[in-house]
């Protein structure tokens, strides 16, 4: 896992994003702020992909849909253009992979997909697997830390813009009483 060579420049569109005034603020999914640039910020490696055929694989957490998904996946997801949008779209049409590309969410749902319907046994070896393929592993720290960050600053930037927007109007109401 890694941050996109073009980090910075996506990061800067998103705050252009969330605080246009443009924005239509009551038509924003809440909790999907900031998934509009996340693809393009974090990306998912070749040995990410191997990892998690790795996991898949092992005889205790064995899902062969899920392997099928990852091997059809893998290459045009290595070679797709992520800052560009258009490439982003086409990536996901018609694709169950949409879950898996979003780079903080990968871990999360190969570890949702694998503890369901587990032992306690079970799920002790997937956290033991994950901790070894990707929890103690620097970049994939990095990566999860970035990530927290740039989500609480999108949904800052978002409720910045809606506030102000409320301002206005509380303001004009006030106004609005104060003439009667």
């Amino acid at each position: 896992m890694k941050l996109s060579a073009n980090f910075a420049s996506h990061l800067e569109e998103a705050y252009e994003y969330y605080s246009s005034p443009d924005l239509d603020v009551d038509n924003v999914w809440e909790p999907g702020i900031g998934l509009r640039f996340s693809d393009a910020m974090f990306l998912l490696e070749e040995k990410d992909f191997d990892k998690a055929l790795t996991v898949y694989r092992h005889k205790r957490f064995q899902d062969t849909r899920m392997e099928k998904v990852l091997m059809i996946s893998k290459e045009p997801y290595l070679n797709t253009d992520w800052s560009s949008l258009e490439e982003r779209r086409s990536f996901y049409e018609g694709r169950y992979l949409s879950s898996f590309a979003s780079t903080d969410k990968f871990v999360s749902e190969i570890k949702s997909d694998c503890s369901y319907n587990k032992k306690e046994s079970g799920r002790s070896l997937l956290d033991q697997l994950l901790q070894e393929l990707w929890y103690s592993q620097e970049d994939y720290q990095l990566t999860k830390d970035v990530s927290k960050k740039y989500y609480s600053l999108c949904k800052f930037w978002y409720l910045k813009n809606r506030v102000s927007r409320q301002e206005e109007a509380m303001n004009d109401l006030y106004s609005e009483l104060l003439s009667l």
